[in-house]
């Protein structure tokens, strides 16, 4: 059995290339929004990995944070 390197980048670029062909087809550009409920550090993290991708693939994002007080 041989073994297979995978690099990751270049599956995500084609899983993004992809992407970008179809976004290109829809009538409207989706957007997300993120509704942060205070301020953990690894949501936090997540949710700017998830802005740069949106960036990357030229889609809007709204990102809203609220304190962890809220009601």
């Amino acid at each position: 059995m041989t073994a297979h390197l995978l690099k990751g980048t270049l599956l995500a670029e084609d899983v993004y290339t992809h992407l970008r062909a179809r976004l290109a087809d829809l009538p409207t550009a989706p957007r997300l929004a993120i509704l942060q409920v205070g301020a953990v550090y690894a949501s936090g993290v997540y949710i700017q990995r998830k802005i740069k991708a949106l960036e990357g693939l030229g889609l809007r994002h709204t990102h809203i944070t609220f304190p962890e007080t809220i009601t």
